[in-house]
């Protein structure tokens, strides 16, 4: 598999057409580290570009490594000047983001360098991120990935073009040795800086690149990295064909929430179910780290339980929740019940609720007219309450209190109870907006409206409440 010295000169133009890398004429941001790998690709792309097209580096500096850290941002600093490549630097924590996220140092790290590079294509009209992930880093995160029992999509190894975090990225190294890179280098004289923590082998990537490679290949196969990239190119093609099919049953399977239901998904064969579960926490904002074979089986048994109530940890400040047969994702850092205000809602008028992350209005209006309620807490929601229920106090949005009940056509009930009755998973009833006047309970939002609160004719005087989410507003 060795290549000659001059591949990437044969290689890199072929590589650069397929994959449109100079087309259109936007800047292309390359991230640079200092090490060989990252070097190479930036005088690559010096050495191929059109003449005049908008080349520019981002360097990283994670707060990790100190001085030899510094002493990189210096070196690429340097090399840009040289090529008169514009530079631009972030300096992250990411000992303090992996503490507060619970998380490694390698996923935290990988977490704040893209969301710096979010912010760098944001600030200079880039249209990607191109990486220098090379052959030999696609051997090894396929192994690295079959390892942790990952399925056929993360054995499909990294694309050519893919987002990572929402940021478009472009592999064009993906075909060329790690030797051929160094060959590059030594051949035009050009330095580079080696990090020493590559040679950790306390960490897994290192000894599965130092220690397991070399011996399946003395051992077992010498073109075992060969055989691990082609299996690579075709899974990731069967993930293209399959990503679809999972994509339609998924859509069957959830509801306007975006909760699953366990029912419809046990319907499912067991390998489209695990899919659908690992694309389902994906769109839920589960890290792809986290999806490895443990977490999805610990679902997959969790399915069983359809009536009941159960959670899995999902890392990164998140958990999965069951309750009455559909599955949510839940954040820590979500604010508490006891921190949503109580609020005066304008009457007539518009109220923002950022707290609460959503916009309340009312207007004016005779009548009703005959909208099914589409559920409590869904949005957007509409209402139409009696004017004559509006006490001296006005409005008052709040969440559920201990002692409260509500007033419906069979009778009065606790609003606990009736909460229980429609099924409103334990976690969300505290958090449902109660709109109550003189102390009487009116509406919950996305509910019914209470019978103190019903508009008695269709010209009677009235007021219609629309609920948004802030997100969802124009």
């Amino acid at each position: 598999m060795k290549k000659s010295p001059v591949s990437i000169r044969s290689a890199f133009p072929k590589v650069a057409r397929g994959l449109s890398l100079f087309e259109p004429v936007r800047p292309l941001l390359a991230a640079v580290s200092g090490g060989a790998d990252s070097m190479a690709l930036l005088y690559a792309l010096r050495e191929f570009a059109p003449a005049g097209f908008p080349i520019m580096a981002v360097h990283v500096h994670h707060g990790i490594r100190g001085r030899a850290a510094d002493r990189d941002a210096a070196f690429v600093r340097a090399r840009c000047r040289e090529l008169g490549v514009p530079l631009l630097e972030g300096q992250v924590d990411v000992p303090a983001a992996a503490r507060a996220g619970r998380l490694s140092l390698e996923m935290a790290a990988r977490q704040e360098r893209y969301g710096f590079f979010r912010k760098a294509l944001a600030q200079t009209g880039a249209s990607a991120v191109v990486t220098a992930h090379t052959a030999d880093d696609q051997a090894e995160t396929v192994l690295l990935k079959l390892i942790r029992g990952a399925g056929p999509r993360g054995l499909g190894g990294m694309a050519p073009r893919s987002r990572v975090l929402e940021v478009p990225v472009i592999r064009p190294f993906l075909s060329i040795r790690r030797n051929a890179v160094e060959a590059y280098l030594r051949e035009e004289g050009r330095l580079w800086r080696e990090d020493a923590t590559n040679r950790d082998t306390l960490m897994l990537r290192n000894r599965l690149r130092h220690n397991l490679l070399p011996l399946l290949e003395r051992r077992y196969n010498p073109a075992v990295r060969e055989a691990l990239i082609r299996t690579a190119d075709v899974l990731r093609e069967e993930e293209e064909w399959l990503q679809s099919l999972t994509e339609q049953a998924l859509a069957g399977a959830a509801d306007p929430r975006g909760r699953l239901d366990a029912a419809r998904l046990k319907k499912q064969p067991p390998a489209l179910r695990r899919r659908m579960i690992r694309l389902w926490l994906m769109r839920a904002g589960v890290p792809e780290e986290r999806l490895d074979f443990e977490l999805v089986e610990r679902l997959e048994r969790l399915s069983g339980s359809v009536f009941g109530t159960g959670e899995a940890e999902a890392g990164g400040k998140r958990r999965i929740v069951s309750e009455y047969g559909f599955w949510r994702v839940e954040s820590a850092d979500k604010v508490p019940a006891a921190g949503l205000p109580e609020t005066a809602i304008r009457v007539p008028g518009e109220t923002l609720l950022p707290d609460w992350g959503l916009r309340f209005r009312v207007t004016r209006t005779r009548g009703y007219e005959n909208v099914p309620p589409p559920g409590p807490g869904q949005y957007p929601c509409r209402a139409w309450i009696a004017l004559s229920a509006v006490q001296s106090e006005g409005l008052i949005l709040r969440v559920r209190k201990p002692g409260d009940v509500i007033e419906w056509p069979g009778g009065t009930r606790k609003l606990q109870d009736w909460l229980i009755d429609t099924k409103i998973p334990r976690a969300e009833r505290s958090r449902l907006p109660v709109l109550a006047s003189g102390g009487i309970l009116l509406w919950v939002a996305g509910g019914p409206v209470s019978m103190p609160g019903r508009v008695s004719g269709p010209r009677s005087p009235s007021y219609r409440l629309d609920v948004e989410r802030l997100s969802e507003i124009p």
